[in-house]
């Protein structure tokens, strides 16, 4: 004798060996003997099903469900954790964002102006022709010195 229930998981889940998300169903078969118990295991090898055990006394299955939910206590702590670290440091990001933004805008301006220079064979140089304030002409040399 035995009773069997069979429910599809929803959604995909993905395989641990293939790595691939395959439909999956969760099986569970209540049964009573070692004959029993021995057909089910055959079917199941044949299938290539992951069989649980399931402690046989009240207690144990109590005290393998406290082991389950402290598990998944603390890989929820871990995820809480991870993404309280995820969301400060994209706020520290979002906060440096506008300086990095004037500073890729700065140089891609001064490569825009340098790609109008014109490259003098002779002297291995770069040659430009441009204008500046009479007054600005000795920091325009200190500059370029």
């Amino acid at each position: 004798n035995l009773f069997m229930r069979d429910v599809p998981v929803p959604g995909l889940v993905t395989d641990p060996q293939s790595g691939a998300d395959e439909q999956k169903n969760v099986v569970v078969v209540f049964f009573q003997g070692a004959q029993a118990e021995a057909k089910i295991r055959r079917v199941c090898d044949s299938r290539g099903v992951h069989l649980y055990p399931c402690p046989e006394s009240a207690d144990d299955r109590a005290g393998l469900a406290a082991q389950v939910d402290g598990r998944l206590r603390e890989m929820r702590d871990v995820l809480d954790k991870s993404r309280a670290h995820r969301d400060q440091l994209l706020r520290n990001l979002a906060a440096q964002l506008p300086v990095w933004t004037a500073r890729v805008a700065r140089e891609k301006a001064i490569a825009d102006a340098m790609n109008l220079f014109n490259y003098d064979v002779g002297r291995q140089c770069l040659v430009a022709v441009a204008w500046c304030a009479v007054a600005r002409t000795p920091d325009v040399q200190l500059a370029l010195r």
